[in-house]
């Protein structure tokens, strides 16, 4: 069961006995980073179930952490107020001017598009990583509805959404 992997419902973590890649990595000298999403628990920080402090990224073997621990915080401290003890979809996500948070870096709206946002600080991570051996978790939202692409892109999905099972080599 996914039980026995690590999977606990309710976003309560991974379990302390389960041994993490990126524990294995840190342990053996490498500096790990987390980017993006999360939703492997640490919510409780903010009322919206009962996960730990110990369910964060930080928790789980990564050195330094960014983005957000679950999408209902995407769109703010008033989308985590709405959300306690609901359930709310993905559709209460937000990939414009997104609200993340990290190990070092306090809460706040991000301006730009999410994916944008999370590759622009992989990069920065990747051009300014530390000397010794590093790992990169990038994790990205966008596989998830809604889909909301960014202005310069919307041009462009708006044309692939109409040809979508038209006939004109779609997929149907």
């Amino acid at each position: 069961p996914p039980s026995r992997l690590g999977f606990r419902p309710r976003g309560r973590g991974i379990p302390s006995e389960v041994t993490t890649l990126a524990e294995l990595l840190r342990d053996r000298g490498y500096f790990t980073e987390h980017l993006g999403k999360w939703h492997l628990g640490g919510t409780g920080i903010w009322g919206l179930d009962a996960s730990p402090a110990a369910a964060l990224p930080s928790a789980q073997g990564f050195d330094h952490w960014f983005g957000f621990l679950d999408s209902r915080l995407l769109g703010g401290p008033e989308m985590a107020e709405r959300a306690r003890g609901l359930l709310v979809t993905y559709r209460a996500g937000r990939y414009l001017r997104p609200w993340l948070l990290g190990s070092d870096a306090s809460a706040a709206y991000y301006p730009g598009h999410l994916t944008d946002v999370l590759t622009r600080r992989a990069v920065e991570f990747i051009d300014t990583a530390p000397a010794k051996p590093w790992f990169l978790n990038l994790w990205y939202l966008a596989p998830h509805s809604p889909i909301q692409p960014e202005g310069r892109r919307r041009a462009w999905s708006g044309r692939a959404c109409a040809s979508w099972g038209s006939g004109s080599g779609g997929a149907r």
